[in-house]
């Protein structure tokens, strides 16, 4: 049997984003149910945000990075929609992904810890509901428009499909067959917020979810035309579908798991 033993990975992490002293500090790492360990985090600034080194537990040195950048993703993921901002993790030291800002949010160990903590949650609601987060974060640090509005959907509709709170009202009473997305994401706006003349955000805004979610199919499904007007639609629905998805992230996190993820 090999012999399972401790690696150091350096991770480099980019974003508006620094720490003033070099962290030091241990956490529990949960990847798969039943596997604790603890694990040594360091975390310094660098010139694109900071370093965060992790020790990571195992038989295979192959496998060391894949660990860490699970381990330190999901964990982003959560610090990302804490601080609202674009957080992109990399092996390489020399790949540089930063938006010039002269702001950047000075990071404290108590952000690392909470942030680790929640993503350590890895039971099935909090595993899916992880997934919305890494579909957020992805959607703030990616360029590409359509990329971008396909992430910010897709982080409302994992958990909208997993949680409606009132499945049967998606139901064809005649055919008795799922009547999909579009109706998950209604029910759950509607077990936040009450009815769409009450929606945070787009209230009243009967049809925006049938024509979002019109747009994410044609995205998804590769027929949506690359041309300047087709990226202008998309521009201009971005802000707005990105303050929904964010909403809808921090009410369900609030009111599903009692956790409180704004910071701002």
């Amino acid at each position: 049997m090999a012999t399972t033993r401790p690696f150091e990975v350096t991770l480099n992490v980019s974003g508006s984003v620094k720490v003033k002293d070099k962290l030091r500090f241990d956490t529990l790492k949960e990847l798969n149910a039943g596997e604790v360990f603890q694990s040594g985090i360091e975390v310094q600034s660098s010139e694109e945000g900071f370093d965060i080194v992790v020790t990571v537990y195992t038989s295979q040195q192959e496998k060391a990075n894949k660990i860490a950048l699970l381990f330190v993703g999901r964990m982003l993921d959560v610090l990302s929609i804490k601080l609202n901002v674009p957080l992109f993790v990399s092996l390489h030291s020399d790949w540089k992904y930063v938006r010039k800002t002269n702001q950047k949010v000075v990071l404290q160990k108590q952000d690392f810890q909470s942030s680790f903590q929640f993503s350590r949650l890895i039971d099935d609601n909090y595993a899916t509901f992880l997934r919305g987060l890494s579909w957020y974060r992805k959607a703030l640090y990616t360029e590409d428009p359509y990329d971008k509005y396909f992430a910010f959907w897709l982080s409302i509709e994992v958990i909208a499909n997993k949680f409606n709170p009132n499945k049967e009202n998606c139901r064809d009473p005649k055919t008795g067959r799922h009547k999909g997305s579009i109706c998950n994401i209604w029910e759950c706006f509607k077990h936040l917020w009450g009815e769409s003349s009450n929606w945070e955000i787009i209230r009243g805004q009967d049809r925006w979810i049938d024509e979002n979610a019109e747009i994410r199919n044609k995205i998804g499904h590769g027929t949506f035309s690359v041309d300047i007007r087709s990226v202008d639609e998309v521009l201009q629905k971005l802000d707005l579908l990105r303050q929904v998805s964010y909403k809808f992230l921090l009410d369900w996190a609030r009111k599903e798991f009692h956790i409180d993820l704004d910071e701002n």
